[in-house]
């Protein structure tokens, strides 16, 4: 069974690794984390995602694993997003993302995707150039004046592409506030996410990878990057299916930093989400 949890919502030790400013002036968090997960105690998912950073303490690689003892047997899969940082430039210009699913061979499945950038160094094109998985698609990003962003996943056909997909994050205050997928050809909404935030800084945030990078990270279920703060709230409207409301409570060490979180649902209680952050 090829599987990996993948989150819409955030989403092991090493040693601490602190940030410097950029080039550009932006302040940005002391600490990098070393890690995150997350755990669904109902399906018993877990997904561990592991950062890996450069010497300029910049975002390199995320080392995705999932785990699924759901059924008889466990099964345990894997990501490797590695992004191009050899040539000294910020962004990335492209990365890699290796796939390794249990009963692959051990080289798994590879695709590199080619970024392509706006004057303000938000990404605006992702295309995959070399796969050894069938297709190759291509992701637009469009921004609006209020930073709010649309995806446009585009699917390749005979000599073509068409957009299958689209994607819109409202931005503010530097959260995602709501995220609304539907599907372009017969426009059937997928899913309808919204959030209220907390005062808890996310500890993923990093606001010059948020800007640049973040809205990929997420809509490509990579975790959350782009928020500035970690939810109170989640409310989750897919297409089929009863909504659900998760409420968050986040735990801090002495220094003020997020290092756990339990997402409860509104209408039993019951716990659907427990999440750990190692620095």
């Amino acid at each position: 069974m090829k599987y990996l949890i993948l989150l819409s919502l955030l989403t092991m030790t090493f040693h601490s690794c602190s940030k410097t400013s950029s080039n550009t002036g932006q302040s940005i968090q002391e600490t990098n984390p070393n890690s995150c997960s997350v755990y669904l105690p109902q399906t018993h998912q877990k997904t561990v995602e592991v950062f890996g950073y450069n010497s300029k303490a910049q975002l390199e690689t995320i080392n995705i694993y999932g785990y699924d003892s759901s059924g008889g047997s466990p099964i345990t899969d894997s990501i490797v997003v590695s992004f191009n940082l050899t040539q000294g430039i910020y962004p990335a210009p492209g990365y890699n993302v290796r796939y390794h699913y249990q009963g692959d061979p051990v080289v798994g499945e590879t695709n590199y995707h080619e970024l392509f950038y706006d004057n303000q160094t938000r990404v605006t094109i992702d295309s995959v150039t070399i796969s050894n998985i069938n297709g190759f698609p291509v992701q637009h990003y469009l921004y609006d004046n209020n930073g709010n962003t649309t995806v446009q996943w585009l699917t390749q056909i005979p000599n073509n592409y068409i957009i299958n997909e689209i994607d819109t994050l409202f931005i503010q205050n530097d959260n995602i506030l709501t995220d609304i997928n539907y599907t372009a050809t017969t426009s059937t909404l997928n899913y309808l996410f919204t959030r209220s935030y907390s005062t808890h800084i996310n500890p993923l945030y990093n606001k010059i990878l948020a800007n640049s990078l973040g809205c990929l990270l997420v809509v490509n279920n990579y975790f959350d990057f782009r928020s500035n703060y970690l939810p109170t709230q989640f409310i989750n409207q897919e297409n089929g299916s009863t909504t659900i409301t998760i409420n968050y409570l986040w735990t801090t060490d002495a220094t003020g930093s997020v290092v756990s979180g339990v997402g409860t649902d509104a209408g039993n209680g019951s716990v659907r989400e427990i999440y750990n952050y190692r620095y």
